[in-house]
């Protein structure tokens, strides 16, 4: 490996000898993109003119689809043809070893080691820099299914990851988001609504719990009655031994404060959350293969209110806040099927959460 980057070092010297810089800075996408349309498709990857280019030389479709809301398909090809001059003057640099994708550890040379085996083999997880990732430590993705029940999956979702990690519980433990759910709509006061409010995961969170899902399985078919109730006889006094009552509700009119929920993550905890959906990324095919949340556009509509769970966390200044926080969701590994965390992990910019924050929790 040192022999490599030797190599790839004296290469630079030579191109600089010849007067020959190794790096060539090209043009921004902020010359030819309104300010919002940038910020969307950087968090999505695309960050130069080159990798829009090329992005729609190979899907023209998508991108179309991607800036519908703000770049008409006439302004299109004007936008690409300003942009070519810029292209061909791109130049390159090496992957440096701090580079490397996030997660993933080098180990013998280039061999990757998975999450989980790099947790069996060193009982510890090594992220990469400047990041906070629990990850290894979280339950398989499960799948909502048809149902507005997603306040359900992220509490659940919490409960089994604090009882496992740091109550002693067996990583089998398997909780009953059917129960759950049920018991917010007991309390909510919207019986015929399909969803449920966090104050209401809250509530059931402290004072209810919930039962083993082998006790009342989850269906994901939706029902004339949303709770689906009521529940089998031994489920109620089952769920009072998975309450969980040290937490830190944080409601949408607080001030959020990032470092609290940055701390809690540190401490191996995960942070249940919910916010708007917008119309941009929930119909965005990059965010349902990458994962990657990216802010409202300026004429953006929303699509409803949906709760997910923080895992972790990077320092990045190119986000939107100046980094983003790890989320994991409750749409089956088909949503993020490409995510860089994994099927079913996404990312979602700081400054989201700090304008647009409904409601969540964290560990106290």
């Amino acid at each position: 490996m040192a022999i490599i980057f030797l190599f790839v070092l004296l290469s630079l010297g030579s191109l600089v000898s010849e007067g020959q810089p190794w790096y060539q800075p090209t043009n921004s996408l902020e010359q030819y993109l309104p300010p919002d349309v940038v910020e969307h498709l950087k968090i999505l990857g695309y960050r130069t003119p080159a990798q829009f280019v090329a992005l729609a030389n190979s899907n023209r479709g998508l991108l179309e689809k991607e800036l519908a809301f703000q770049v008409p398909a006439t302004e299109m090809n004007q936008i690409l043809a300003q942009m070519q001059p810029a292209v061909q003057n791109i130049g390159w640099r090496p992957v440096y070893p701090w580079e490397q994708p996030v997660g993933l550890r080098l180990d013998r040379g280039f061999q990757i080691i998975r999450w989980q085996e790099l947790l069996n083999r060193y009982g510890i997880v090594i992220p990469g820099f400047g990041e906070i990732n629990n990850i290894p430590y979280c339950k398989p993705i499960k799948h909502q299914g048809d149902r507005g029940t997603c306040v359900a999956f992220g509490s659940v979702a919490f409960l089994e990851f604090e009882f496992v990690n740091h109550k002693g519980f067996s990583r089998n433990l398997d909780l009953s988001e059917q129960y759950f759910f049920w018991a917010c709509k007991e309390r909510d006061g919207m019986p015929w609504a399909e969803g449920t409010n966090m104050e209401a995961g809250r509530d059931v969170m402290k004072y209810e719990g919930t039962c083993r899902e082998v006790t009342w399985p989850y269906s994901s078919i939706p029902s004339a009655s949303p709770g689906q109730g009521p529940p089998p006889l031994n489920a109620g006094s089952e769920a009072k031994e998975y309450v969980y009552t040290n937490i830190e509700y944080i409601g949408s009119t607080y001030a959020l404060e990032l470092n609290d929920i940055k701390g809690s993550l540190r401490q191996k905890h995960i942070v249940v959350f919910a916010v708007p959906v917008f119309s941009s990324w929930y119909h965005s095919e990059e965010t349902k293969r990458t994962g990657e949340i990216t802010m409202p556009l300026k004429k953006d509509g929303t699509e409803g209110g949906h709760c997910m769970v923080l895992v972790g966390y990077r320092d990045d200044k190119e986000y939107p806040g100046g980094g983003y926080f790890i989320v994991r969701n409750s749409w089956g590994t088909e949503w993020a099927y490409q995510s860089r965390y994994g099927a079913g992990y996404g990312t979602i910019p700081y400054a989201y959460l700090q304008e647009y924050w409904y409601g969540g929790w964290i560990a106290s």
